[in-house]
């Protein structure tokens, strides 16, 4: 998914090394969800937000249960964004039930950072989906777009208190925790690959997600 501009982040940062070795899953990942507003229908922007509700809500629980998370991210909770996805299904009608898909675990705050640079970063490219495609589906942030626009205006500030977090916990880290945070980063955007492009290009019914996760990528 579109990603606005944001600060660089330094060469050597873990920031740079998730954004690098996650580059080719992302580009991957907008390619399969083609969310292009010259074809995009409301049918299919349901069946898209179905297949990230499946992913969503099961990573969002993982995360959140992480022993130590909260100490180097204190707003955790604010973050939660799974309700906004059911939120704009109803707005489009879509009452059906949402199964989880298959994601990754998310053991420790090495992973949890992984996750949450996946989940955190697709509220930037949220911003840049609800511009251009809210007036193409007839849709608002306060109806059937909450979930792209979830922080608000405050979603760069939002952004940059996480990258804040990932730097300090990076600069007490271990190369080996460093490395756990890029590869679950890397399995985070695998399962969204999984079920919103594999199980949408093969025309899987939405109402039964079959494994994956999504979320788009921040530069």
């Amino acid at each position: 998914m579109p990603s606005p501009d944001v600060e660089a982040a330094a060469p050597d940062s873990l920031l740079t090394a998730i954004r690098q070795a996650t580059r080719e899953r992302h580009a991957t990942l907008d390619a399969g969800l083609d969310l292009r507003p010259e074809t995009l229908t409301r049918e299919r922007y349901a069946e898209v937000l179905r297949r990230m509700a499946a992913v969503v809500r099961p990573l969002e629980s993982r995360l959140h249960a992480v022993e130590g998370m909260r100490a180097w991210l204190p707003d955790l909770p604010q973050r939660r964004k799974a309700q906004r996805i059911d939120d704009d299904l109803a707005a489009l009608g879509d009452a059906r039930a949402v199964d989880a898909a298959e994601v990754p675990e998310v053991r420790d705050v090495a992973e949890g950072f992984g996750c949450g640079y996946v989940l955190e970063g697709s509220t930037l490219g949220g911003v840049v989906l609800a511009r251009t495609l809210g007036p193409t589906l007839g849709l608002t942030p306060e109806h059937g777009m909450s979930f792209w626009t979830s922080y608000g205006p405050e979603v760069g500030a939002m952004w940059k208190r996480f990258t804040a977090a990932l730097d300090a916990w990076s600069r007490t880290a271990s190369p080996a925790q460093r490395e756990a945070a890029v590869q679950s980063a890397a399995r985070v955007f695998d399962a969204f690959i999984a079920a919103c492009v594999t199980t949408t290009q093969e025309g899987t019914p939405p109402s039964s997600p079959t494994g994956g996760a999504p979320s788009p990528r921040a530069e």
